[in-house]
């Protein structure tokens, strides 16, 4: 029975090395997992860009395309009040 009692804390010593272990192993998995998905995902994203052909306009095209739509509106609110007038009689 004397042999008994000293080895009780080594086997606690042990059983708390190896769970600690485990938890390191599965952090470090799951890091990978994510690191893999990650460059999995970027991989993707700039094919599925090159393969539409996704380009990179030019910053003025945005601003060109608004001021086109306000011109469009613009000139529908003039003709809308010109044949306005003329089935007035005003003109």
């Amino acid at each position: 029975m004397s042999l008994c009692l000293p080895l009780l804390p080594f086997q606690w010593i042990i059983y708390d090395a190896y769970t600690n272990y485990e938890q390191v192993k599965e952090l470090q998995e799951e890091n990978e997992r994510l690191k893999g998905r990650k460059e999995a995902e970027a991989t993707t994203s700039f094919n599925i860009r090159r393969l539409v052909g996704e380009r990179r306009g030019d910053p003025n095209e945005d601003v060109n395309r608004k001021l086109l739509k306000a011109a469009r509106i613009l000139e529908r609110m003039v003709n809308q009040n010109t044949f306005n007038d003329i089935a007035l009689g005003n003109f």
